[in-house]
Formats: structure tokens, sequence, C-alpha cells
């Protein structure tokens, strides 16, 4: 299978027993927030495993950076969003007028000089000078993330208009990691929130488990996890616990990807893991890096037991496809996006290999 795009976050999405792939078409935000629904691209795989691109228009603002679609209990959901205050120190050039109007109102700003603690408490960088508040509504769905909620058939037209996105996190949660700011994994503990992540989500037990990337510090990534029984009001979030675990201070898990395979039971995990890129750049800056892809499997989704090394790939070069495998005669399929060749390549697992980890597997 051939995408003429650079893709970058690939999932696969099922609906109605057909398989969707959804990417973005750009590695980071454009500048001009009002080109953002063109970074999100859809195609749909057929029974013969080729790909068609959908025309499908979706306006997410600034909820593109990091959108995902799931598809839980015969229910379509996305979750995506950001908190402003980091997209503005990164492109401070914006045009929009909606940006500019909401950056002139005071009530949105909170400044070095009028609140110290608060810079402070959060190890924010001095000389920023400011940042947007966390806690104001942003219409632009930016501040935190948002939950988007479709009609499960909404894939098979060109335009998705009717939505509800409900803001669900705010900028600054409780026990959240990010890095961002901070400088050490104790520091950016109860810190700013930008949510710089792609986000993976399963249901078990009248309980969804949302995961997000932990950004420990500088190029220290991680996992971590917050609960809710409704999508709407979520717990503090945890450390992602992970046998073995795995070196705090020397780790890169750049994004989460936890899935429910049908009839199988638990919970499985695929994950690219290596050592931190600063680590890596400092003797082989701007080279490909070296990724373990590895299987772990859960039976509730919150302990995971590593099970198995899939394949090794290179970051940036090639990308796994996060979402649920693709189930094909008596194979499960995962895709890894390969941005050089413009080539989805396809690694087989046996079936019964993950029904046997299953049936076999002890805490």
């Amino acid at each position: 299978m051939y995408i003429n795009y650079n893709c970058y976050y690939g999932k696969t999405i099922k609906i109605n027993n057909n398989y969707f792939l959804q990417f973005r078409k750009n590695k980071n935000l454009s500048v001009y927030p009002e080109e953002s629904n063109e970074n999100v691209i859809f195609f749909k795989i057929d029974k013969l495993f080729n790909i068609k691109q959908l025309n499908i228009n979706i306006d997410f603002e600034n909820a593109n950076h990091n959108i995902q679609f799931f598809n839980i209990n015969n229910k379509l959901f996305a979750i995506g969003g950001q908190h402003l205050g980091s997209l503005r120190l990164r492109h401070p050039f914006y045009t929009d007028n909606k940006y500019r109007s909401f950056l002139k109102n005071k009530n949105n700003i909170i400044s070095w000089k009028e609140n110290p603690s608060f810079f402070q408490d959060n190890y924010i960088n001095k000389r920023n000078k400011w940042i947007i508040n966390p806690y104001v509504h942003c219409n632009f769905y930016a501040n935190g993330l948002y939950l988007f909620e479709f009609n499960l058939n909404e894939l098979n037209y060109k335009n998705i208009k009717n939505y509800v996105a409900t803001k669900i996190i705010t900028g600054i949660e409780n026990n959240r990691h990010d890095g961002y700011y901070g400088t050490h994994p104790d520091k950016t503990k109860f810190g700013l929130s930008v949510f710089d992540s792609t986000n993976s989500i399963i249901y078990n037990k009248n309980k969804y488990i949302l995961f997000c990337r932990a950004n420990l510090e500088r190029c220290i990534r991680y996992i971590q996890y917050s609960t809710s029984e409704d999508l709407k009001k979520w717990d503090g979030f945890k450390l992602l616990k992970l046998n073995p675990q795995p070196d705090l201070n020397n780790i890169n898990i750049y994004q989460p990807n936890f899935f429910k395979l049908e009839n199988i039971k638990g919970f499985f995990g695929v994950l690219c893991i290596s050592e931190s890129q600063d680590k890596i750049n400092d003797v082989n800056i701007n080279k490909n890096i070296p990724i373990s892809v590895n299987l772990y499997y859960s039976i509730d989704g919150e302990e995971w037991f590593l099970k198995k090394n899939i394949t090794n790939i290179f970051y940036h070069k090639q990308w796994v496809i996060s979402g649920e495998l693709i189930l094909k005669d008596n194979d499960y399929l995962l895709l890894i996006h390969d941005n050089e060749l413009k080539k989805i390549n396809i690694i087989k697992i046996d079936k019964s290999l993950l029904e046997n980890i299953s049936k076999n597997h002890k805490n």
C-alpha cells in the first residue's frame, strides 16, 4: 500500500466491520490556524487491502495537533487539544483574527508581574513573561483536551459537521507530568500541561482509561493515564505501570497505543521504545533513531507486561500506525508507514499467539 504523503501519527479505526486509517499530513501544526482542517486525512481499506483517500473535511482547529478517533461501544469519539500557551510560544506571529482577539483580552493572560507564584509553582521559564490562563475556556479547542462526539456513520460522508465538543481536561490537571517547562521528573508534576501528545483510550468494566504522553523532562518521554466513568470527569493522572519497569531517567516512548481485540480476553499494547533522544542526539544528531516495537498485555488496562519484541524501526523514517490491529484470515496485521518510500509495510502477528498470551498470562 502506498500513500503519496509524508504521514505521521497514523491510527486505525474500525467502524461497522470496515477499517479506516487516520493520519496527520504534517508532522507539526500549520502556523496558520485556518489551515488546520487540511491537516487530518482519512483513508478507507477495502477487503483486498487497497486504500482510498476520503474527501472528509473537519475543522478541529488546534485540537488537530493530536486529534485521535475512537470507536468505543459502537460510538464514534475523538479526543484532542493542546494548551494555547505552548502554541503561542511556538508560533508568535499568528495572523488569524480569533487569536489576536483572544490574546488582547487581559483576562485570558497570566503575567509574571501579576502572579509570580503561578509561574514559580509551575516551573515556567520567566523569560516568557506571560502565558495563556489554562483555566480559560477557548472556543478553538485549545487550553486542554476536548471530547468530540459523532454519529457512528459520519466517516461515510464528505463533510463532518454534526458533532458535540466538550472540554474534558484543563491546562492544569492533578498529578499530571509535563516537562515542557520542567527540567526534572519531580518538578514536572502538577505543572502546566501542554498535551503535546497523541492519546489512546480503552474501556474496561464501566471505566474508560485515557493514556497520554508524560514528558518527564526534556527528551525523557513516558506514558501516564487517567480514568473516567463517563468520558467527562477524569481522576488524577498516574504513571504507567510497565513490567519490567524501565529506567525513567533514560526512556523515550513517543506515544501510547493500547487497544482491545474482539473475542480475546484482556488488552494489548504496541509501544515504540528507545533510549532518551537527547543522549542519542548528542552523538548522532539528525540521524534515524533505532526503536524497539514491543508487544504488551494487560488484564485490567493499568498494569502491563512485556510479551514480545515485534520488530525494530527507525524514527523519524518509520511510524507505527496505532489503534486496533487489523484482522485478516488468521493473522492480525500491524501497519508501519515508511515516509521515505511512501509505503505502508505490514507485519503479520499470528492470531493464536495473541490468544495464547491472553490464555496463559499470570500477573
